[in-house]
């Protein structure tokens, strides 16, 4: 991986995506791809389908700008676990061998029947910073509705940081969705999401917002 010294530094331009952010760079990727696999036979005589069952990709960066002699940064792995189709396990993870700590690691249990009918619990860990648990469920009640839900919980501070909770209706060419998302963040949203189901990366969305006071500000008040 190697860029040259921009001529434009990054500071001076607005970043909107990852260009505008890019800087000099010299380094040598090395990883290690482990797959385990089985074969199924498809009911055609003699032929068999390949399954992958499990991956772990083990990748490391050698940068060369660091002095004297460059230096290793992050460890990191990847792994996916597919025992069956419905079933799958997704995890990730970043360690830091100067400081001998992960710095990120990232897991998700997913049970899966159909984009409308699946089930995901996952964990997000952010060294010293963060650690979440996550929850996210799609159930279909008949033909053209179904529910979404999701929940976000902090397990430093012991709080649930986000709620949604939505419904799905089929309207033959469109998809309509209407949500409801609570945030210690950003307060309440409802918005309403039609879709193409032609064009489903297109949405047309509209939405408001209320921010529910803060204890302080409501205190200003009274006094």
């Amino acid at each position: 991986k190697y860029v040259h010294q921009p001529t434009m530094l990054k500071e001076r331009l607005a970043s909107f995506d990852d260009i505008d952010t890019i800087s000099r760079k010299n380094a040598l990727t090395l990883s290690l791809e482990n797959d385990f696999q089985t074969r199924k036979n498809n009911d055609i005589a003699d032929h068999y389908d390949t399954i992958d069952l499990a991956r772990f990709i083990l990748s490391t960066d050698y940068n060369f700008q660091r002095s004297p002699g460059g230096e290793f940064t992050n460890i990191t792995g990847d792994m996916e676990l597919r025992p069956s189709g419905k079933f799958f396990i997704e995890s990730d993870a970043s360690f830091n061998p100067h400081s001998q700590k992960i710095d990120i690691a990232n897991i998700d249990f997913v049970v899966k029947e159909s984009d409308t009918k699946k089930a995901g619990l996952g964990h997000r860990y952010q060294n010293q910073e963060s650690s979440e648990m996550t929850f996210d469920a799609n159930y279909p009640l008949n033909k053209k509705l179904g529910l979404h839900c999701y929940e976000r919980y902090q397990f430093y501070g012991r709080d649930l940081k986000e709620q949604e909770y939505g419904l799905s209706y089929d309207l033959h060419c469109w998809t309509m969705d209407v949500n409801f998302n609570n945030s210690l963040s950003s307060g309440s949203t409802i918005w309403v999401i039609f879709r193409l189901k032609a064009f489903p990366d297109f949405p047309v969305q509209l939405g408001t917002t209320y921010q529910q006071p803060k204890p302080e500000a409501i205190e200003a008040i009274r006094s």
